[in-house]
C-alpha cells in the first residue's frame, strides 16, 4: 500500500483507512499496533536528531561568545576556549541516553515461539554441578557459586573431563537445528488487505 503525502504527514489517516478495509478485528489490532511501533521509533530518531543539532548549534554560540569575551577583556582566546568551550558531560550523556531509546524502539521482538537455542556444555555442566557445590559450600553466594564453577569448568576442560557435557551439547544443538527446520517465522509486517 502506497501512503500519500497527506498520510505521511497525518498518522492517523493511515490508521482510519487501514481499520476501514480490514476484514477481522484481529488485523486491525496487528495494522494499528505495527503502526504505532513505527510512528514511535520514528518520532524517537527524530527527537534525537534534533536534540543533536541543538546541541551543535548551542557549542558554537557558546564558543563565539566566549571568543568575543575573551577578545573584549584582554584574555588569550585559545586558552578561553579551552576552558570554557566543552560540552557539558550531563548533557552528552543525556543525547546518548537518547539515541539508545531510539535503537531500542527498531529491535524487533523475539518470537516466544521459536526454538529454545542450543544448551552449552558450559551451562550443562554448571546444571549438572551447581546443587553439589551449593550443598559442599552452603555459606557461598550466588556470585561466588559461578565463579567456583566456573574454575571447576576451567579444570575440566583441562583434564579432558568435559566430553559428556560436548556430548549433551552436540544432541542439544541436533534437536535446536531440527526444530529450526520445521520452525516457520511469523510474517515481519501485517499482511496487507489488498488481495
Amino acid at each position: 500500500m502506497l501512503l500519500t503525502e497527506k498520510e505521511r504527514v497525518y498518522p492517523q489517516l493511515v490508521i482510519i483507512q487501514l481499520t476501514n478495509t480490514s476484514t477481522t478485528h484481529t488485523h486491525k489490532l496487528i495494522t494499528m499496533s505495527a503502526i504505532q511501533k513505527l510512528i514511535e521509533s520514528s518520532n524517537a530518531q527524530m527527537i534525537a536528531d534534533m536534540e543533536a543539532g541543538l546541541e551543535t548549534h548551542l557549542l558554537t554560540v557558546k564558543q563565539e561568545l566566549i571568543r568575543a569575551l575573551a577578545e573584549e577583556h584582554g584574555f588569550d582566546v585559545e586558552e578561553a576556549l579551552d576552558l570554557f568551550a566543552k560540552p557539558d558531560p550531563a548533557v552528552e550523556k543525556k543525547a546518548k541516553q537518547t539515541t539508545k531509546k531510539a535503537k531500542k524502539a527498531k529491535k524487533a521482538k523475539k518470537d516466544p515461539n521459536a526454538p529454545k537455542k542450543p544448551t552449552t556444555a558450559y551451562f550443562f555442566f554448571m546444571k549438572d554441578k551447581r546443587s553439589e557445590v551449593a550443598t559442599e559450600f552452603p555459606e557461598l553466594k550466588t556470585t561466588e557459586i559461578t565463579a567456583k564453577l566456573g574454575a571447576m569448568w576451567h579444570d575440566a576442560k583441562e583434564a579432558g573431563e568435559d566430553n559428556t557435557y560436548n556430548e549433551l551439547n552436540s544432541k542439544d544443538k541436533e534437536r535446536y537445528t531440527a526444530e529450526m527446520a520445521n520452525y516457520s517465522s511469523p510474517p515481519s509486517s501485517p499482511p496487507s488487505s489488498e488481495d
